[in-house]
């Protein structure tokens, strides 16, 4: 029984690196080119057939692709919460600061209520 993976290029080179690392030869993975006869460059790794010889290889390739996952949703948790950060930062440094000059020189910090209750004053 084989066990027939496609994806990207680099995708499958990396799937290919892990299963060789943990299942050496045993896992007999045989890469499949590409098959566009019109260009002649070098053939891209489209799809990987693993021989699923017994248990051990299944439950290996299992917990290869159950990594895989996993590190796909902790670099996808970690572009979010960059996302969020950049965020904010760019929100801070939109963020107004208004300061009231009164007659004398003094200097002090408002907010966007206190210059509506100033305008109401005034008026």
């Amino acid at each position: 029984m084989d066990l027939i993976i496609e994806g990207q290029p680099a995708e499958l080179e990396w799937l290919r690196k892990e299963i060789d690392r943990e299942l050496g030869p045993q896992a007999q993975l045989e890469a499949v080119p590409s098959q566009d006869s019109e260009e002649m460059n070098e053939p891209l790794l489209v799809a990987l057939i693993v021989a699923l010889g017994g248990p051990v290889i299944v439950e290996s390739i299992k917990g290869i692709l159950e990594r895989r996952y996993q590190h796909l949703e902790e670099i996808r948790r970690l572009d979010l919460q960059q996302r969020d950060s950049e965020m904010r930062h760019q929100y801070e440094m939109t963020k107004l600061r208004l300061r009231l000059a009164d007659g004398e020189g003094e200097e002090r910090q408002i907010t966007e209520q206190d210059l509506e209750d100033l305008a109401v004053d005034v008026a």
